[in-house]
């Protein structure tokens, strides 16, 4: 989900406006217009103010993922054991991650 789609569903699921939301966690109505429509990046400082408006609270986690260490010898053998068909495969959906993620961080008109 991206930071648009998550400003739009916390308002929704608690009934506010976006100025009702605004004065709750002092921004203003032009700043949660420009977060829903995806033409404001905020911090999470200002996610954390939405969600507390709300009543919630804001929780970040991180989740290993494969990656690519130089300095890991070990990786690094374990990766040039891997055929060439499970590397492409590997490196055509990483390629597909960074497409969405752009898609998802473009504005929306």
């Amino acid at each position: 989900m991206d930071t648009a789609a998550f400003v739009r569903d916390l308002r929704s699921r608690h009934q506010l406006s976006q100025a009702q939301l605004s004065r709750r966690s002092g921004t203003t109505q032009a700043r949660v217009s420009g977060l829903e429509r995806g033409l404001i990046s905020p911090g999470v400082e200002l996610l954390e103010r939405l969600a507390t408006a709300c009543g919630e609270e804001l929780v970040l986690s991180t989740r290993p993922r494969p990656a690519w260490h130089d300095g890991d010898a070990d990786l690094r053998a374990r990766f040039r054991a891997r055929s060439m068909d499970a590397r492409l495969a590997e490196a055509t959906a990483a390629t597909d991650l960074v497409h969405q993620l752009r898609a998802s961080l473009a504005p929306q008109p």
